[in-house]
Order: structure tokens, then sequence, then C-alpha cells
């Protein structure tokens, strides 16, 4: 049989003399208790908590929410101090709170959520007036500004059929009433929210719309109204996470409607689905990170704690406890870092796209479609976007398109000017290195073809880095290691002799070394480089270039005297860096080095693998520069070397005149045409349809655009685009937006195993 309860609970006082005694919760609580035990109005059973120990207050809750049926009906009002800890964990304060032991001495909002997620019950109002600092403001404020409920109970209540209204938003205080304050119900002094609440059902006010009932909406708009007309100051909120249909919660006092029995009202579907509850832990994600898209998106702000437009902090900061919230959660982490990874950009679109897909299968879920189902849907709907998408690309044959994509993505036209330039001389696959100088102004490019580069310094002569000095002609040894023998070094300098400086190359030099160098008028440049496999890499492939013997570590008592000395015609000392060019070592030994190379590039398992050998290989070829940037911002080298993968994508798979439009314009062909010959018309279809709009719609809105931004975007492809920055239509030739085709796809891909994930986890 259904039930229609109410727990109370309320905390005046404190044992720790940091959190201040309340005069309102008490008499909230009896005020409260009355309005909802009247069965003219509320007749629901209440029981009352009152200035209890943190373990009474948890049991109290925990047994509440249990062994419930789906037609029982509760009502949960909390009233006490709210404390929060130094990571935004929210606390609910009880009569034995320790400020310094939150989490053994009061009761954690994590385990408030774990209980409404775990509820069966499908009906449940709870009602938070709740301060959130440990002292009284002026006028008898109670409440830490900082503590945002929204972002606290949004991430888990969506979807559960839970109806949230707390007394305040999440920047401002909740206030008990001034002391002279009259209160219709004869309760003496209530705090604002509580006082408006039991105003509203104990006169009848609250029933707005004269039915005779008053409905969770009714409550909440006469809670508004009070708060207005009072000129309180504070701004109540509500939440209504996953229901359906009207939620009655009281018969209007005097009226003539019916008693809000719980049959009534159904409210809304199977509230504990696996896949309802890993939305709550999308949506505040996607809902954080929509704010953020396009170049006129807010960062996501905790304020006087966090403020961020980067997607991984924000989803790192949003990530829930426990349970299927944290699954769902899971899955948007794991999608953002794969585009992070695979294509540098995309990570907000790829979540907002996932997030608006699972809430469509959800709803196909709740039709009546099996999930296996869905998931031999999925192929077929992405095969044919990612097939349009194709079509649409266009490719990159100029400089200036070049230069439009990656001032597109990086923001900065003078740098991509400067990308363009290196990525012209040494093709799309060469290396460009990336690194900051003292020097003022836009950046320079480096390059000299036919020259192998090697990180380091010269350290005999020593001098002052300055212009590009020419050394002229060497004759080398290349050790990997530390040079430390100087009577070795004698009698290899005697056997270097004859054409050319006799000049050595190590990864360190012992003093009497050097010193035996300056002396013989020899040359000592010491390598540099943060990875030593690498760096190890580097020197045997100068060896091979110069036809010098490579001296490692392991030689007999690090010996050189059985090193065989190498050549090279010139050498450029440039910016920290050696170019060897004319090397002895002979064409045939180099090309079955580049040939070893390119062989062991196509075997690589790993990405990082891959990307070592590849930069050997430019070298190898002279395919290799260094931009360098100039000036004091410290993360222009991060947005060069995300320009360059921008540059370099543009070049290999081209580009579509704003990624976000051209997804938006697939996702209405899949909504206006859902059948075709080629692609049959499924839940996924139409799913994917809607899923692949919100990219763009959040954009334009960010943009204060008009709502019919995305329908547009279907009717002017692909002769005219979006340009957020203004917020108008331009023609494609003309837009300042271009991306890398390669970023759409990635998301299609990402968004699609995640999705198979996501369904397989239900």
């Amino acid at each position: 049989m259904a039930v229609r309860e109410a727990l109370v609970i309320a905390t005046s006082t404190y044992e720790d003399p940091r959190l201040a005694r309340l005069e309102a919760p008490g008499r909230d609580a009896a005020a409260l208790s009355a309005v909802l035990a009247d069965e003219s109005i509320g007749d629901y059973v209440v029981r009352t908590v009152l200035d209890q120990p943190a373990h009474v207050v948890g049991q109290a809750i925990e047994r509440f929410f249990k062994r419930r049926s789906s037609d029982d009906q509760l009502l949960l009002y909390l009233s006490c101090h709210g404390i929060k800890d130094p990571k935004l964990q929210l606390y609910f304060a009880a009569a034995n709170t320790d400020k310094d032991l939150l989490d053994s001495s009061s009761v954690p909002a994590v385990f408030l959520n774990k209980q409404l997620v775990n509820c069966n019950a499908r009906r449940i109002l709870v009602l938070l007036d709740c301060c959130y600092s440990g002292a009284f403001k002026a006028g008898g404020a109670k409440g830490d500004t900082s503590v945002h409920l929204k972002q606290e109970f949004a991430g888990d209540f969506s979807g559960t059929g839970v109806v949230v209204i707390t007394a305040t938003d999440e920047l401002q205080q909740a206030w008990e009433g001034d002391a002279d304050e009259a209160v219709p119900t004869g309760h003496g002094r209530l705090s604002v929210f509580t006082r408006a609440v039991v105003d509203g059902l104990a006169t009848g006010l609250a029933d707005k719309d004269g039915d005779g009932s008053v409905s969770v909406e009714d409550l909440y708009s006469h809670v508004q109204d009070a708060m207005v007309r009072d000129e309180a100051r504070q701004t109540p909120l509500r939440w209504v996470l996953g229901g359906k249909g009207t939620l009655a919660i009281a018969r209007a006092a005097g009226g003539t409607g019916p008693r809000p029995a719980v049959a009534a009202h159904p409210a809304v579907a199977d509230p504990a689905s696996p896949a309802a509850l890993m939305h709550t832990g999308l949506t505040p994600v996607s809902a954080a990170l929509r704010r953020t898209m396009g170049p006129n998106g807010r960062p996501y702000v905790v304020p006087g704690a966090f403020s961020s437009r980067d997607a991984d902090e924000i989803i790192d900061r949003l990530a829930p406890a426990e349970g299927y919230p944290a699954l769902g959660h899971g899955l948007a982490a794991a999608l953002a870092h794969r585009m992070r990874e695979q294509v540098r950009d995309g990570r907000a679109s790829a979540v907002l796209v996932f997030a608006t897909l699972a809430e469509r299968l959800i709803q196909a879920l709740e039709r009546g479609s099996h999930p296996a189902r869905l998931i031999r849907q999925l192929p077929g709907a992405f095969a044919w976007a990612d097939e349009e998408l194709r079509r649409e690309t266009r490719q990159v044959t100029g400089d200036r398109e070049v230069v439009t994509a990656v001032a597109s993505g990086t923001g900065d036209r003078r740098l991509a000017v400067r990308i363009e330039e290196a990525l012209h001389l040494v093709g799309r696959s060469g290396t460009v290195e990336i690194e900051r100088t003292g020097r003022a102004g836009d950046g320079d490019v480096v390059h000299h073809p036919r020259h192998y580069p090697l990180e380091g310094r010269l350290v005999v002569p020593h001098g002052p880095a300055g212009p590009a000095r020419e050394l002229g002609a060497v004759r080398l040894l290349v050790c990997d290691g530390m040079m430390d023998k100087p009577d070795d070094l004698l009698s290899v300098l005697v056997r270097v002799g004859g054409a050319g400086r006799a000049m050595v190359v190590a990864t360190g030099f012992e003093a009497r070394v050097l010193g035996r160098l300056s002396k013989s008028g020899g040359l000592a440049f010491e390598v540099a480089g943060a990875d030593p496999h690498l760096r190890s890499q580097y020197l045997h492939d100068l060896a091979v270039v110069t036809g010098a013997r490579l001296s490692t570590g392991m030689d007999t008592m690090f010996s050189m005297v059985e090193a065989v000395p190498g050549a090279a015609a010139s050498v450029l000392i440039d910016e920290g860096r050696a170019y060897f060019s004319g090397g002895h070592g002979g064409a045939e030994a180099v090309l079955k080095l580049g040939e070893d190379l390119r062989r062991e590039r196509q075997e690589a398992a790993l990405l990082q693998e891959y990307d070592r050998l590849d930069r050997r290989l430019a070298r190898l070829e002279g395919r290799y520069a260094v931009l360098q940037l100039g000036g004091p911002d410290e993360t222009a080298p991060e947005r060069a070397r995300h320009g360059l993968w921008i540059g370099r994508s543009a070049l290999k798979d081209g580009v579509v005149p704003g990624a976000a439009t051209a997804l938006s314009v697939l996702g209405g062909r899949m909504l206006a045409f859902p059948g075709s010959r080629e692609r049959e018309a499924t839940d996924v279809t139409e799913a994917l349809g809607h899923a692949l709009m919100a990219p763009l719609a959040a954009i334009a809105d960010n943009s204060g655009a008009d709502p019919g931004t995305g329908a547009r975007s279907g009717q002017l492809w692909p002769g005219q685009v979006y340009d957020a920055v203004g917020d108008d239509w331009r023609p494609a030739e003309q837009s300042a937006v271009a991306d890398p085709v390669a970023v759409p796809r990635e998301l299609l891909a990402a968004v699609q195993e995640a999705a198979e994930e996501f369904l397989r986890l239900v």
C-alpha cells in the first residue's frame, strides 16, 4: 500500500563553537510539520529529528528512503548549517559536527545523493533551507556563498524523479527572519524560505492554478513571488530532475480539490535504470562544457576556488563519487582523453554530442528498444555520417588555406603565418621544433636544408651565444656518454689530425678534457635533450652520416683509442644547435639507415615510437626546422604545437568550413531524410541527428544567436557558413573558420565507441 511520509530534520545548536546557534530551524520544523501533518492539507505521516548527532541524522535519512515501493510519496526537509571542505564537497552539519572532522561528524551530501538514487519511490520532494558557513552574518545570515547546490546535486539527481527546491541560488545566503516579523502561522520567527513554504500551504495561496491542490510547480512559483514581494535577499531555485506529469504535494487549504493521493499523479519512468543513472554523471559535465564552447564561450566557475575553460580540468572537477553516475562520467572522461590524444581538439563538442545522444537513446530504451538492437544500429548510422562528412571535405591547395585553418584553431593569425612558412619549408611530414627565445618578436623560422641537426651547446671554444657561426670542415669523434679520459683523447687527437679541426661530440665533458681540447685548438660540443633514449638515437644517426664509429659507455675503460673518427664538410652553430653537412658516411650507409627507419616506423605498435622514428627520419632527410617564439607569453609554445597539428592535418586530410556547422548540417540531413536505399531509418539515426546539431546550437547560444541557427545552416551550407565571432553568415570562401576534417571524423568514431560502451553497460 502506498504511503505519504515526511522527514523533517532541523539542527539549531552545535557543539563546535565555530558553528553559531541558529534560531530558526527549530521553529521551522514545528511550523512545517504541523502543516504537512494536517489531514486537510498535507496528510503526511511526519517524523521530526531535532538537534541530533550525525550518526542519528544519517540513520534517519537512510531508514526513511529504504524499502520503499514505487508508489510511495516522500518529502524530506533539512534546515541546518552547510559546510564545504577544501575540495568543495558539501556536508550537512549535525549537533556534534566538528569542522575539522567533517567525514565522521556530519552528513555528507554524497550520502544523501546515494540514498535518493537507491530509493525505489518515484515521487520525492526535497526542501533544503541550509546555511553554508560556520558563523552568522549581519542581519542573521547563515551561509557560505561559495557552496554550489546546483553543481553538488545536478550530477547525481538528473533523471531520478527527485524534485529539489532550495532556499537560495548558489551565490546567496539563507536568511533567518527579522526579529519583529510576524508569521501568520503563529509559530514565531521562521526563516525567510520556510515561512514562504508554510504560508503558501497553510493559507492555500500556493494553489496558483486554483485546481484545489498544490503541485511542486505551484509551491515553487508561490515561494518565488513571496521572495520578490518581501524583497528578500535570496532567490529560490528548483530542479525537476527526470520528472514527468504533475507531482501534487498537498491539498489547498480551504479548497475543494481532491486529496493529492499518490496514485492520482504518475510522476516518472523508472528512475533507477542504469541508463538514467549513468546519464546523471554526464549531465553536469556536458552543461559545464557547453557554456565554454565557441569564441564567445565563458569559463566554468566555482567562485573563489576554480575557473577554467579547459575540458579536462572541468571534467575532473565534476567527477561523482561512485556508482552508475561515476560510470557515465568515466565515459565522458575517456571520450575527452581520446580526442585530446588523437586530434588535440574537439573535447567539449564530443562530450556534448555523446550526452545528447545518450539522452535520446534512453528515450528509445523507454519506448521498448533493446540495447543489443541499438548497438547493431550504431555502425550504419555513424558510417553514413562519416561518408557525408567526407563529401563535404575541401582539400587544401594553397598557403592561404593553411593560414586560415591554423588561425581559426589558435586565434593567432601572425603565428599561423609562421607555422605555414615552416610547413612550406619542411613539408607536412617534416619536423618543426618549437622553442622560446629571450628575444621579442613574432617568431623566426630557422631552416638549414641538407644539414643534420643536433641540439646542444658549443663548450670549446666557450663564448656567449650570438648569431650563427660557420666552423668549416671538421674531423669528429662521436661519444654517447661522458668524455673523461684526457690521455686517451690525446692519442685520438693525434690520429684525427689532418684536414679540418678536431671536434668531439659527447653528452658531457670532464674539465681536464675541455682544457686539453682548448689548448690543442679543438672543438667540444655537448649534446642536450630531455629524452636520453632519443638523444642516443640521434648520436647514432650522426655517426652514420659522418662515417664515425659511435663510442659509448660500454667501451672498455671508456677508452676511445679504437674510435674511428668521422668528418663533415661544414658545421654551423645556430641557436643551441649544431648543423652538420657534407658528412663522409657514404650515400649507401645513409640510404640503408633511412630504409631501416621507414621499416621500423611501419612496424611500430605504439604511437610514441612511431613519432620518434618519424622525427629521426625527418632529420636524416633534411626536413627539419625550428620555430623560435619570442615574447613573455608562456602559453605560446603549446599554442604553436596545436597550430602545427592543425596545419599538418589540413594539408593531409583537408578541411571543412567549421566543424560544428558541418556536424549540424549532417544532423539536419539525418532528421530530414531518415530513410533511403543506402540507410535504414532507425532509433539511432534519429538520436544521432539531434546529437550532431548540439555543438553548433551551443556555440550560437553563447554568441546570442537566433535559436534557428542550426536549421539555417542546412539551408545555407556550403555556400555560407556561420561565424560566431560576428554572429553572422559569410560566404565560405571569405570565412575565417576552417577546421581540419580529422577533428569531426575522430569525433564520430569516438562517440560511436562511447555510445556502444554506454549501451553495453545498460
